[in-house]
């Protein structure tokens, strides 16, 4: 994992914290989609990512993080990646 990676994780966890809406959106232009390894279930995705994909393929991607963070949430151990 890359540092601004890290940075953007480390920051969307704390605005998760404070935020209820289990869908964060940062800006950034990278096409970034993540669960928080928080048990929170929230969901992470970059501005660029919403931009570049059509509906369908953003449904696709939002499904997917939601099925891990419903395993992260389920998991005995660290997951995998996670910070």
């Amino acid at each position: 994992m890359v540092r601004s990676e890290v940075c953007c994780r480390r920051v969307a966890s704390q605005f998760a914290a404070r935020n209820p809406d289990p869908l964060v959106v940062v800006d950034d232009e990278r096409p970034i989609a993540f669960a928080l390894a928080t048990g929170s279930g929230v969901i992470v995705a970059s501005s660029g990512l919403l931009r570049l994909l059509s509906g369908p393929q953003r449904a696709a991607v939002l499904a997917h993080e939601q099925h891990t963070s419903r395993r992260i949430i389920n998991a005995s151990g660290p997951w995998p990646g996670s910070l």
